[in-house]
């Protein structure tokens, strides 16, 4: 990828990021709790759908399942799935260690607080700063870091299918509003926090001098058909 290119792609991502900021703050104000208070109104039918389909979300399953396919990929000599499903494993591990750490950041209250005030002595929204324990751990969504993470590597090596990627991100990430386990503005933040982090990794597997191309050299994996990836369109 040129120079150009990858300084469009951050520019693009800078740019998201401004913006998230801005839409995660209104969304804050004016509508994560009456979004959240709505869902908490909706038959149990559909929370009940969303706690399954949610769970794609969960890290340790990507960690094990790229963890496992790298592994094998390397062990067949198969370059090109190795690099690629490394560069899934790393996204998912690092947007997941920095979510954790801005988890304990920002302290955030998660829905559950709010909607059962007798279990927490009042209904409790906003940030307790430097705070941990479960319902302290709102902000970013994980599960939304997690799936923005995977389509992100996605999306940069097939960009052409981004309307394909962007769509089945954004719902999966959103059944984690669904089961009240994050606000809208959570969801928001993890999801530029995991495509941010596959675009910074994205160099190590793609580019000749990057830390996971080097590995596969060091591996002696066959150099045919290595990752090439664009930005999104």
């Amino acid at each position: 990828m040129s120079d150009e290119s990858q300084d469009k792609a951050w520019q693009l991502t800078a740019a998201a990021g401004v913006q998230v900021v801005l839409a995660a703050t209104v969304s804050g104000v004016v509508f994560d709790r009456r979004l959240s208070l709505w869902v908490s109104r909706l038959p149990d039918s559909y929370r009940e759908f969303g706690a399954i389909v949610t769970q794609v979300g969960d890290a340790n399953l990507w960690l094990i399942g790229a963890g496992v396919l790298t592994a094998g990929a390397i062990a067949l000599r198969m370059r090109t799935l190795a690099l690629r499903a490394g560069w899934v494993l790393a996204s998912v591990g690092v947007a997941g260690i920095a979510a954790n750490v801005l988890k304990w950041v920002f302290g955030r209250w998660r829905p559950g607080a709010m909607l059962d005030p007798d279990k927490f002595d009042g209904a409790k929204y906003g940030f307790d700063w430097f705070e941990t324990g479960f319902h302290r751990t709102g902000f970013p969504s994980g599960h939304a870091t997690t799936i923005f993470a995977v389509f992100g590597v996605l999306w940069l090596i097939w960009p052409r299918a981004w309307w394909v990627w962007l769509p089945v991100a954004t719902a999966l990430a959103l059944t984690r509003v669904l089961v009240n386990a994050h606000y809208l503005s959570d969801v928001m933040a993890g999801a530029w926090l995991g495509f941010a982090t596959a675009l910074l990794l994205r160099d190590a597997f793609t580019r000749e001098t990057g830390l996971g191309v080097r590995l596969a050299d060091g591996l002696g994996l066959r150099k045919a058909n290595d990752v090439r990836v664009a930005p999104p369109a």
